[in-house]
Order: C-alpha cells, then structure tokens, then sequence
C-alpha cells in the first residue's frame, strides 16, 4: 500500500464502478479537500513561526527549535501541494480525464519507467483494452493493471497535503511539549516559582492525552474496509465481467479464461476434460436421409 488507504479506496472505486458522477463529485471533493488543508497548513506555519520567537527557546534544548522549523518547513510546502494539486485537478474537464488521472494514463513517469523495466503500461477504460497475446496467461493481471488499478502517483501526491499537515502538527506539539518541559526542568522564569512551571507543563499534557484518547477511542466505532486490496480489485473486475458477458469472446481470450459464478479464472486441463464431456454427451440431432 502506497499513500492515504483513504484515498486509494476512493481511487479504486472511481475507476471500478465507472461512474461518471462519482468521478466528478471525487473531483469536487478532492478540490475542496486541498482548499482546506492550504488553509490549515497556513495556519500551523504561522503558529511555527510564532514558536520560534518564544522566550528563552535558545536556552532550551536545540530540539524544540529544530521541531519548530521542520513543522514549519512541513506546513510550507503542504500548502504549496495542496494548490498544485488543485491546480491539476482543475483542468480535468470530464470524468474520463478524472479517471485517466487516477490510472496514470497522461503520466509521463509511467511510461519512461515501463519502457526501463521492458513491457508495455498504457493503462485505458475498461471497454478499450485490448490483451496483448503474448500475455494471455497474465490476461487478469494485466487487465486489471491498466484498467482497474489506481496509479501510485495520484494517490501519493493526493495524500501528501495532509500526510505533511499531520507531520507539521506533531513535530508542532513536540516542539511545544519539549520547551514547556525544559522551561521548568532549568527554571528559565525566574519571576515565578518553578511549580508554576511544572503546571502548565502537566496541563499541557492532559489537554494533550484526552483529546487524543478520545479521537482514538471514536475512531474504534467507525467502520473499516476489510477486504484486502487485491480482493477489492478482483470485486470490480468481476463486476464488470457480469455487467459485460461477451467481454472474454470479443478479447479472444474464453478459450483460456472463463467467468463463471461472478469469478473468473484460468481454464486448466480438468476444465477442458469438463467441456469436452459435456460436448460429448449432449443429444445429436437424427440425420435425416
């Protein structure tokens, strides 16, 4: 798994299901979603910087400071993620350009690293595809590569915004927490007893512990995705299978794969016995003379 499963989830589905309003409201949401985390990372940088010009921070340990300008460097470039992104995402103008973006297909990096490792990635809609002949025994990974499969790219550079944002967050508390507990350890107020220190240092941490216990405590209820990715993959392309009965005849590949009972899977020996059989026993029709 590469990047957010969130978003790798939602990827998957837009290209599976194949659905020309969920590919534009996936479009809407991941727009709205950078617009917010631009705004967020704006303000954990600006309350980086402030950090930085604490009271006697250079008196504490090197690492609070070093925490404050990472949060920062973090926060900066998530938000210059977040609008690049959005940038990309609004000059796809229909839902097939929003599912080519997330296949990969108008990614360069795809195609300069399949001609490096030597076989072909030109990933398509699912009524495009054509198998190529030499890989008809990889007829389903194939096909599920190029049709069904989110590209690594557009899911990493989908998740790094926030992934930077939560980055830029933690290293903000460290920061804080690190100062607050060196500020009392050193006595670095000398206008206020040390306790006073020593308070607000353990108060800085039960209001840190309870809101953390209680988003991980709400996260337990929430529902998860169980399947595997490969299993939810495979569901898709089933789907579609069922949804387009004559997809294997019209590839020229039924005399190798067969779908039967929503799954598909190779034709062996024992299955070729199987059909001859049943040719074999079915009535002949009287020649009539």
């Amino acid at each position: 798994m590469y990047g957010s499963r969130t978003i790798w989830l939602l990827q998957a589905q837009i290209v599976g299901q194949l659905q020309d309003e969920d590919a534009l409201a996936f479009k809407k949401m991941a727009c709205d979603e950078c617009t917010m985390i631009a705004v967020a990372a704006a303000i954990v940088a600006q309350i980086a910087i402030t950090g930085l010009s604490l009271d006697s921070l250079n008196q504490t340990h090197w690492i609070a400071k070093s925490c404050f300008v990472m949060s920062l460097t973090f926060a900066l470039v998530s938000v210059y993620y977040s609008v690049a992104q959005q940038r990309i995402l609004g000059r796809l103008i229909n839902a097939r350009d929003v599912r080519d973006w997330i296949r990969g297909r108008k990614q360069a990096v795809n195609r300069i690293f399949s001609i490096q490792v030597g076989f072909e990635l030109d990933p398509c809609e699912p009524d495009e595809y054509t198998p190529r002949s030499s890989d008809i025994h990889d007829f389903k990974k194939d096909f599920e590569r190029q049709c069904f499969i989110p590209s690594p790219l557009s899911v990493i550079t989908l998740s790094a915004p926030q992934m930077l944002l939560s980055g830029s967050l933690c290293l903000l508390l460290i920061a804080l927490g690190i100062y607050l507990g060196k500020f009392w350890i050193r006595e670095l107020d000398s206008t206020e007893p040390s306790t006073d220190a020593r308070n607000v240092f353990i108060f800085y941490f039960i209001g840190l512990y309870i809101p953390g216990g209680i988003y991980v405590v709400l996260g337990w209820f929430h529902g998860k995705e169980e399947r595997s990715e490969s299993e939810i993959i495979d569901g898709y392309l089933h789907e579609y299978l069922a949804s387009h009965p004559d997809a294997l005849s019209r590839w020229n590949v039924d005399s190798h794969w067969r779908f039967r009972n929503g799954i598909l899977r190779r034709i062996d020996s024992t299955d070729t016995e199987e059909i001859a059989a049943t040719v074999s026993t079915e009535p002949q029709a009287p020649n009539i003379v």
